[in-house]
């Protein structure tokens, strides 16, 4: 039997070309948002990324204000003992660290607060400018009724995708600069457990990474599955028009709807919706699995070498920092997942301003209905 020739490196190129373009298209539009506005927004961008410093600064401060009460407190010391310095463990020297650390912390509260709201305006001040372009695009859209849609998703959806996507910006930005804050402390503390906590981050970014790639790759799916689906409906909807009002739901109708959600282009929807959905929860996931291991491992490593009692202090604020650096590495993972789920919403943005026809837009009837509402999850 002859057996048929297959040119793998031919297969393995293509796929891999196929790939590159598809990361091509996604993050098309994404940067001809960004191109829009973040020259608008410079300054801004510069103070959330510097107030990420403040906040993390503050932070670390804090969580290290700690580490001689705890040894105080579990009698590994008789003095305050931070690094190098020793302070005498008076009452006076107790409250001024306990206020200290209290200020701290609320001081970085504040901060991340103040972060926040800036982040907010940046939303308000993209969205009407993108409002503004947008309806300069949508003029021309026919017939009348279309035009009026076109009018309300740019107010609606569409201008408030671009400010959520310069909202992610900037809150990304600030979460990576207190994360270089954190890492920095954390490998001042312990460098070796500290590299070997990025190694395992590592692996399990290239786990976060396919969640990313298999989002993407729903998305791009969804928009052609919009469009058929929609067919589908648009038939159903029109053999309902020819029933009486008074029909009921007959066994054939039943019958039908559960076959558009077992096969066919609304079932292959259903499922790419929830796929997201899915990969969109697994992604963060895999980073969150580092910190149990950790509480359990780091205790263990420094017990050989000594009493869990003398080293409570450092253990304790070391986990506190970890916590911190994952937590900002979920985020940071969670704001990249939102960006998919709004990337429609870009894309029509991307397409009006480049002259695009037709544009891939909802009040076209030819774009992907994920999550059209960009306030959803956020």
């Amino acid at each position: 039997m002859k057996v048929p020739h297959i040119d793998v490196p031919l297969r393995v190129h293509t796929m891999i070309s196929k790939r590159i373009a598809a990361f091509g298209d996604y993050f098309a539009p994404i940067l001809c948002v960004l191109r829009s506005f973040a020259p608008m927004h410079v300054r801004t961008l510069v103070r959330i990324g510097l107030l990420g410093v403040l906040a993390s600064g503050l932070n670390a401060a804090g969580y290290l204000a700690l580490m001689p009460l705890i040894g105080f407190a579990t009698k590994a010391n008789e003095n305050l003992v931070l690094g190098p310095w020793s302070l005498p463990a008076g009452a006076t020297g107790l409250l001024l660290l306990i206020g200290l650390a209290v200020a701290l912390a609320i001081g970085a509260l504040e901060v991340g607060y103040l972060n926040y709201r800036s982040a907010l305006t940046l939303v308000r001040d993209t969205a009407t400018e993108a409002a503004i372009r947008g309806l300069g695009q949508v003029r021309s859209v026919k017939p009348a009724g279309r035009r009026r849609r076109a009018v309300n998703d740019v107010l609606g959806s569409v201008s408030f995708g671009c400010g959520i996507l310069m909202r992610q910006v900037a809150s990304g930005l600030a979460e990576a600069m207190e994360l270089v804050v954190f890492i920095g402390v954390l490998l001042w503390l312990s460098p070796a457990l500290t590299l070997a906590f990025l190694l395992c981050a590592t692996v399990a970014g290239l786990f976060y990474a396919r969640s990313v790639g298999a989002v993407t790759g729903a998305i791009v799916d969804n928009r052609a599955l919009a469009a058929r689906a929609r067919d589908d409906i648009k038939t159903l909807a029109a053999d309902l028009d020819a029933e009486p009002e008074d029909a009921g739901t007959p066994s054939a109708l039943r019958e039908r709807v559960r076959l558009m959600y077992e096969a066919g282009p609304v079932a292959e929807l259903m499922e790419g919706k929830l796929h997201i959905r899915r990969e969109s929860k697994r992604g963060p996931m895999m980073v969150e699995y580092l910190f149990p291991v950790a509480l359990v491992v780091f205790p263990l490593l420094v017990l050989p070498g000594g009493h869990l009692t003398d080293d409570l202090g450092p253990i304790i604020v070391y986990l506190l920092f970890l916590r911190k650096v994952i937590g900002l590495l979920q985020g940071l993972a969670g704001q990249m997942m939102l960006v998919g789920r709004i990337h429609p919403l870009l894309q029509c943005y991307a397409d009006l301003q480049q002259g695009k026809s037709p544009a891939r837009c909802p009040f076209m009837g030819n774009a992907a209905d994920e999550n059209l509402d960009p306030d959803e999850d956020t």
